[in-house]
């Protein structure tokens, strides 16, 4: 039965609802012209309709009658400017050439391939962006390998355009003329083979040949011209501007396999690249000059120059480069915004470049200025090796360079006593601040003062309030020229008052400050940070090291820089980076190239401190390469024992796994002393597991056993039922009860009835649950498991991370493709002749290949410590480039590509040598 009474609010509110939804339930043409009428009637009452209607009145076009001049515009005031001082011009670097090496007239150079310019195409920017516009817009982080490659297609293809050049040189540098020095001969004089094992030699030119063209086959099914194949899902990776890395990587190792009809497909695909676009709004100026035109230039150099092709496209990339050198320290800016809006503006180079990025161009650079004869090739990684020259005994470990650098070529401004309150009497002024000496020659370190100082606006009384509004007295905006430009960066926001908002000592207004005040304090290479830095020869900054010997070679000797920086390099990697790692077989004496970490001093007085990190890296495996190299060219028999440990080193590291490929990195026990380092299988495990680690694991059980009785004492002891009671239920009859004519009361008070005495229904009356007795079972609690001795916990990393004897870490336990040991073994046996590296090269290839190979090509090795491992789905383009290369050099006719008429780029190029044919 419907009880009115107590449902009548209900039905008061259905009602309103029903009406509600009939008044709003009009067409839409009621209702706009309702709402509109609303909207006139209220802008009638405000008397706004008057005036919207005088606004659109104004806004009209006036009729200017014949005879009738319009009135002259509001008077402006004028915009002043501070014009940066002008660029002075660049001076041209010293470099350490002999005297009597002068250099002479420029010879003719002979016919390059020129690049077109596109014709009848005229850009238009009508406002371009101000130089750091790029600050304010959300651009992709820089990085060699961009993985975001998967973005559509612009509607409008954007082009290159040569831009033009901001900060010219005042003279460019020439490459070196003159007789070249005498370079001993680097490979060993090798004896004529036997038949066996000749036929042996050419079976496993064969295999190695045979992957080259399994992986090449997988690249041209399903990534061809895109840079790079997914070897497992069979799609295309584009993280190098899509314009065939993988292609163009591969051209030189298919001509030296005599794989001429690949060859030859090659070069019609090399013809249809267009380097004058790409997906990717940056250039990595370090990726694409030791892929791309080191590619070029060394399959137009191992061709024997007979497919011009190659030069015009190694040109046309290099035009497009060099505009990253137009810098006013001509630092190159390492990812480079290639597009016109932003190639036209003024840039300079980071402040935290990788070490490896800014050193590693110089060989593809000077090779490219001897063949074209066009010197500005050479002059820009000129000046960076000077740079690096001038800044190697200033660093926190003289002699090496850190991982980043800051390239800006501006000194980094102190403004330590500025927070500390210091007065400026004008906007001028500056402090000098005391250089440190550990950092080199002393120096006055400048700060810049304060443009403007904040004080709070001075208290007014009395003014007359006038009725209305008047415009503000505001001072004249401040502008900005743009450094070579005569286009404006963004206008200063106006402020209200600025004699009383932006008050400074003696300042009076803004266009009162001089423009003398420098935006940027010029100064050579430094570290981008005052902190903690990292020293290695491995990874960011390999190649920087690799191509000091490679550039002496290839300049015929006659720049002595190199061989300096190169000397000075090794002694400090000698004393501070090779470690003799502790192995099972004590015997063998190996080598490897660790990382050194610096802390700054705290004070001027103290000498900065360090600590060698034991850590081993593939990357690193090139530097026995490079002493074998080094000792060749520069004359130092000591360094020979030196590149072979260093060699071995990363043999070993091949053979301590179960596939018998190296991981990525690992860290290792140095040995205590380098001549006497027996196998210690508790030092092992100390390492594994320090002392103080156990007693803290000791610690925690004995916090956890005492937490764990206190908790059972508690759950055991006997409880009060009250309290049993209480806590079982969520409240007695009698408050449920109250709550229900609580309920009842609200009810019948909103209808302005009285209460109702008594119960109208009857309630199911709620039942709490029995209390708890002591007798039931306690809640369970785990107890604490007691912890491993020091051998079981040692042992169960082992087994459970499978650490190799003598290994206290595995940092990455991938394999990439990587060919820096193959590289390593490659000179040792070109370099000395013994047949040990052939042996040991040969084992290592054939655990790579067994490894690796998936049905469509080759992938990485997701963990090596695995019995049977899985293959990633990726397959870098120096894989074909680089690491099967190497292989079959090592294997092929020793007099075939000599090192004697070859110099190999850090992506194993073959770049010919002016002096090629003569031998010492």
């Amino acid at each position: 039965m419907l009880r009115f009474r107590r449902y009548r609010v209900f039905l008061v509110f259905t009602v309103v609802c029903l009406l509600a939804f009939y008044h709003l339930g009009t067409s839409p043409a009621q209702w706009e012209s309702r709402a509109e009428h609303s909207v006139d009637v209220v802008k009638e009452r405000l008397g706004l309709r008057e005036k919207a209607a005088q606004e659109q009145e104004i806004l009209k076009k006036p009729d200017i009658k014949p005879g009738i001049k319009p009135a002259p515009p509001l008077p402006t005031r004028p915009t002043t400017k501070i014009a940066p001082p002008p660029v002075p011009p660049i001076d041209k670097p010293v470099q350490n050439t002999p005297a009597d090496l002068a250099p002479k007239p420029a010879v003719p150079a002979p016919k390059v391939p020129e690049v077109k310019e596109e014709e009848g195409r005229l850009r238009i920017l009508p406002r371009p962006p101000p130089a750091d516009a790029l600050k304010d817009m959300p651009t992709e982080h820089p990085e060699g390998r961009w993985e975001n490659d998967q973005l559509p297609l612009d509607a409008t293809q954007i082009r290159w355009e040569r831009p033009t050049e901001h900060f010219p040189v005042k003279s460019t540098m020439q490459l070196p003329t003159g007789t070249p020095v005498p370079i001993p001969r680097i490979q060993a004089k090798f004896k004529k083979e036997t038949a066996a094992a000749k036929s042996d030699r050419l079976e496993k030119l064969e295999i190695i040949k045979e992957a080259f063209l399994h992986a090449w086959g997988g690249y041209k099914k399903h990534a061809w011209m895109h840079d790079e194949l997914r070897p497992v899902s069979g799609k295309h990776h584009d993280p190098f501007s899509g314009w065939g890395a993988t292609l163009v990587d591969s051209l030189d190792t298919m001509w030296i396999m005599g794989l001429k009809t690949e060859f030859a497909e090659a070069l019609e695909a090399v013809d249809k690249i267009d380097f004058k676009t790409s997906r990717r709004a940056d250039i990595p100026i370090f990726e694409t000059t030791i892929r791309y035109l080191g590619g070029l230039i060394g399959a137009y150099d191992v061709t024997n120059h007979k497919h011009p092709v190659l030069l015009e496209k190694a040109v046309t990339l290099a035009e497009m480069m060099i505009g990253a050198f137009d810098t006013p320290n001509r630092m190159p800016d390492t990812f480079y915004q290639w597009k016109p809006t932003f190639a036209s503006q003024p840039h300079k180079a980071s402040t935290r470049v990788v070490l490896a990025e800014l050193g590693s161009l110089a060989v593809e650079f000077t090779r490219l200025a001897q063949i074209t004869k066009e010197p500005k090739y050479y002059d820009a990684v000129a000046r960076i090796t000077d740079a690096l020259y001038e800044w190697q005994n200033r660093t926190q470990l003289p002699g090496l360079w850190p991982l980043y650098v800051d390239a800006s070529g501006c000194k980094r401004k102190d403004y330590s006593s500025v927070w500390q309150g210091a007065a400026y009497d004008t906007a001028g002024d500056s402090v000098e601040v005391a250089s440190s000496a550990s950092r080199g020659p002393t120096e006055v370190k400048v700060a810049p003062a304060l443009l403007f100082a904040y004080e709070p606006p001075p208290k007014v009384e009395n003014v007359d309030k006038k009725d209305g509004s008047e415009p503000l007295d505001l001072p004249p905006p401040v502008a900005f020229d743009v450094k070579g430009t005569n286009k404006a960066k963004r206008d200063a926001p106006s402020v209200p008052e600025p004699n009383s908002i932006f008050r400074g000592r003696g300042a009076s207004d803004v266009s009162s400050v001089p423009a003398s005040v420098p935006e940027c304090i010029p100064h050579g290479l430094d570290s981008p940070t005052t902190g903690s830095e990292d020293f290695t020869l491995g990874s960011m900054a390999d190649s920087t090291y690799e191509y000091f010997p490679k550039q002496w070679v290839l300049l015929g000797g006659r720049v002595d820089t190199y061989k300096k920086m190169y000397e000075r390099a090794i002694a400090v990697a000698k004393d501070k980076l090779f470690f003799r790692p502790m192995t099972l077989d004590g015997k063998r004496e190996l080598l490897v190239s660790g990382t050194y970490h610096v802390t700054p001093a705290i004070s001027e007085a103290d000498p900065p401190t360090g600590k060698l990190s034991p850590v081993g890296s593939h990357l690193t495996c090139f530097v026995g390469g490079m002493l074998a190299l080094g000792a060749k060219v520069f004359d130092r028999p000591a360094d020979m024992n030196l590149a072979a440990r260093l060699t071995d080193g990363c043999v070993w590291a091949y053979e301590m796994t179960p596939t018998g490929v190296m991981p990525e990195g690992f860290h290792a026990i140095p040995c205590a002393d380098e001549k006497d380092c027996p196998w210690n299988e508790t030092l092992w495990h100390d390492a594994l597991d320090p002392p103080g680690e156990q007693k803290w694991r000791q610690q925690a059980y004995l916090r956890d056993t005492e937490y764990y009785e206190s908790e059972v004492a508690r759950l055991k002891a006997p409880k009060a039922v009250e309290t049993a009671t209480a806590e079982a239920g969520y409240g007695t009859k009698k408050e449920s009860v109250k709550r229900q004519v609580d309920l009842d009361r609200m009810v019948h008070d909103a209808a302005g009835e009285p209460t109702p005495t008594k119960k109208t229904e009857q309630e199911e009356e709620w039942t709490p649950p029995a209390p708890a007795t002591t007798t039931e079972l306690v809640p369970s609690i785990p107890r604490p498991s007691k912890p491993l001795s020091h051998a079981q916990y040692a042992k169960k990393r082992i087994e459970e991370e499978r650490f190799p004897e003598g290994i206290t870490m595995m940092e990455d336990r991938r394999y990439i493709l990587r060919p820096e040991a193959l590289e390593s073994v490659f000179y040792m046996y070109r370099t000395t002749g013994e047949p040990y590296w052939r042996t040991a090269g040969w084992k290592m290839i054939q655990a790579i290949l067994k490894h690796t190979r998936t049905p469509l090509a080759h992938g990485i090795v997701d963990d090596v410590t695995k019995t049977i491992p899985h293959p990633g789905d990726s397959m870098e383009s120096f894989w074909l480039a680089e690491t099967l290369k190497y292989a079959y050099l090592l294997f092929d006719d020793e007099e075939a590509w000599s090192l004697d008429d070859w110099v190999l780029n850090t992506e194993a190029h073959l770049l010919r040598r002016p002096d090629a044919g003569r031998k010492e």
